[in-house]
């Protein structure tokens, strides 16, 4: 077994970006629903558990980013989780 040590860089910038573009579609599929531009209830549903599970897996992730070093910033994947609505089995 070795002793290395393996780092995975990850961006901050980046992932704040994708949460942002996820927040944006929901409320774009919630504003068009109060707007009533949708047709087909199945089709809303559908876009809403999509949106929504975007959110929540981003949501998920931050929660797995920690630094051992920084005791205000802890692994919390064990402790707080978002259900998907979604069934991806």
């Amino acid at each position: 077994m070795s002793d290395q040590v393996h780092q995975i860089k990850f961006s901050m910038n980046g992932f704040r970006r994708s949460m942002h573009i996820d927040a944006v579609d929901l409320r774009h599929t919630i504003q068009e629903f109060i707007d009533d531009d949708y047709c087909s209830l199945e089709d809303l549903k559908k876009e809403f558990a999509e949106k929504f599970d975007a959110l929540a897996c981003a949501i998920n992730s931050l929660c797995c980013i920690y630094d051992e070093n920084d005791e205000n910033f802890n692994d919390l994947s064990d402790e707080l989780e978002v259900q998907l609505l979604g069934d991806y089995e």
